[in-house]
């Protein structure tokens, strides 16, 4: 039978709507090699008429191929796309399709058109549909487990309590957050219903509790009495806050020697060591090897001797309320501990009843590579004793308060000792250092970005400093001092006004193009000044309102309070 006898049959067949013989026809016209849209189209048709779309769509493809000026190809397969829910295929067959609009007749493009309309329909409102569903949608609830809890554990780390909060969200988190021990390892106990959140805690956790803070409430030592079998093999962090350490350890008798040798952290807040009558301070250890890493005292009467003896991992020690007898322990702790990233003292002025300790062979000098924060405060010379057998190479943050004379020692030691090149931040509050060193210092700060001057009661040399260019005469090629700093306080200092203060801002927010900015840069080699970010001047009485909007428009953060809500209560 010829390739045309074939396809006529065909047509007959289909129009007789004998499917199966229409398909063999035409199969047999394209084995003959007939040729031109119209024998593949129709064998579409039949393929569509017995449902079998995706033959149809292939051979849709297959006139669209072999004849891409032929629009019966993309009539079809938007008609084909349609039919199987895949509106955006539709449409862009639609529109290919009425591309060839001059060989399409009336009938067949306005039910392209009607086609068209209703493909938009659906596609707009499967659109809305998305919209109102992604409202609902809970995205997070689709994560794995394992990378949710680890979402939940990053925010608990930041606030212990939230996950609580957590918890209360929906169904599917609480689930999870109840069935995971390691998010309720920290457990705080104060005021706030400290037995009932103990007895939770010791559930949820499964006894594995790697935090215990524990702050003086009268219910406090009542709500340990549930945890009393707890093992505490897990615990890493304590914190102990105005309560008696013998009541603590009746309590908990799990808390052993074996258990407080394998704290990272040690929190004692005005801790009663005391045994009865009998007052000597106690050390919660007296064994070699400790794993301690953080240490915090704050006002608590402590065997600064057994400390200095076991302990030489500390990242970070703070201390408030040191007595002067205490230097040679200080000092020998911190010649043990080299790797000591942190350091807060407080020295007290008073001197303590209880003899020395025992002497000490003290090195000369300390080098401390690791240091990078650094707080003194206390008027007593301890102070500047401490800090003379210190040497400091990568310092970036330094916070001194209340030094009093001292305070020019402790800059001039950190001066020669060289000391101060890596400073970012450098507070001094409540002290009154000479302004030839104090400038000394921030010439040699070229790395600095947070200056707190709080409180000094002359700051004139210091502020004409930074704001004066030094001439290439004096062999300065920086241009302004600290040229990175974007932060600056002077809170509370009665000597700062208008003048220096609007002299500092224009001299750090010059008015250059980026353009100029660079050719100056390249013309001077000198690095460009940061601008100024922050500028604080509360309780400056000579600072006039009238320059405070210039101020805010040159600054992003600017504050200016006069007076305190008591001191202008007191003056009315």
């Amino acid at each position: 039978m010829s390739a045309k006898k074939a396809f006529n049959r065909g047509v007959t067949s289909f129009k007789a709507k004998e499917y199966d013989k229409a398909l063999e026809y035409f199969t047999e016209a394209i084995r003959e090699g007939l040729e031109g849209p119209q024998v593949y189209d129709s064998r579409a048709a039949v393929y569509e008429k017995q449902g079998r779309k995706k033959e149809a769509l292939l051979d849709s493809k297959k006139v669209i191929d072999l004849y891409p000026k032929s629009w019966q190809g993309y009539a079809r397969s938007a008609r084909l796309f349609s039919q199987l829910g895949k509106y955006q295929s539709a449409r862009t067959m639609i529109e290919m399709a009425l591309e060839l609009s001059d060989s399409i007749d009336g009938k067949r493009r306005c039910e392209l058109e009607t086609l068209w309309t209703s493909v938009e329909a659906e596609l707009a409102r499967r659109q809305q549909k998305r919209l109102e569903e992604s409202k609902n949608r809970d995205y997070f609830g689709q994560l794995p487990v394992e990378i949710a809890v680890s979402i939940y554990k990053l925010v608990v780390e930041e606030d212990h309590a939230s996950v609580v909060t957590l918890s209360q969200v929906c169904q599917r988190w609480r689930r999870v957050i109840v069935s995971t021990p390691s998010l309720w390892s920290t457990l705080s106990l104060s005021y706030k219903k400290p037995r009932a959140k103990a007895k939770l805690w010791k559930i949820r956790s499964q006894g594995k509790l790697t935090t215990l803070n524990l702050r003086n409430a009268s219910e406090v030592l009542r709500a340990l009495e549930d945890l009393h079998d707890v093992s505490l093999t897990s615990l890493r962090s304590l914190t102990v806050d105005q309560l008696k350490w013998q009541d603590v350890t009746s309590a908990l008798p799990h808390l052993t020697r074996s258990i407080l040798d394998n704290l990272e952290t040690i929190t004692l807040t005005r801790v009663d060591f005391s045994l009865g009558t009998h007052s000597t301070p106690l050390w919660l250890h007296d064994t070699a090897g400790l794993n301690l890493h953080h240490l915090i005292v704050e006002a608590s009467l402590v065997d600064w001797t057994n400390v200095a003896n076991h302990s030489n991992r500390l990242l970070r020690l703070s201390s408030e309320g040191l007595l002067r007898r205490h230097i040679p322990d200080l000092i020998w702790l911190l010649h043990q501990n080299g790797s000591l990233e942190e350091l807060q003292l407080q020295f007290s002025p008073l001197h303590s009843l209880e003899p020395d300790a025992p002497p000490r062979q003290l090195p000369a000098q300390i080098q401390l590579h690791q240091l990078v924060t650094l707080e003194l405060s206390g008027h007593d010379r301890s102070a500047h004793l401490v800090l003379s057998h210190l040497m400091l190479p990568n310092l970036r943050n330094i916070k001194f308060t209340r030094l009093g004379y001292l305070l020019d020692g402790c800059l001039q030691h950190l001066l020669k000792g060289k000391c101060v090149l890596k400073l970012e931040s450098l507070a001094i509050l409540y002290g009154d250092p000479t302004e030839q060193t104090l400038i000394e210092l921030l010439e040699a700060a070229s790395q600095l970005t947070v200056l707190k001057l709080s409180h000094m009661s002359n700051l004139g040399s210091v502020l004409d400093a930074l704001t004066r260019t030094p001439s290439a005469a004096e062999g300065d090629v920086n241009g302004l001092i600290c040229p990175k700093l974007t932060s600056v306080d002077f809170s509370g200092s009665p000597g700062v006004s208008d003048g220096p203060i609007v002299r500092l801002v224009k001299g750090r927010n010059p008015a250059i193009s980026p353009k100029n900015d660079e050719e100056m840069a390249g013309i001077n080699k000198t690095p460009p000044v940061a601008r100024l970010l922050t500028l604080v001047i509360d309780a400056c009485e000579k600072i006039e309102p009238n320059i405070l909007p210039w101020l805010r428009q040159q600054v992003p953060r600017v504050s200016c309070i006069y007076a305190t809500k008591q001191q202008a209560r007191w003056k009315r």
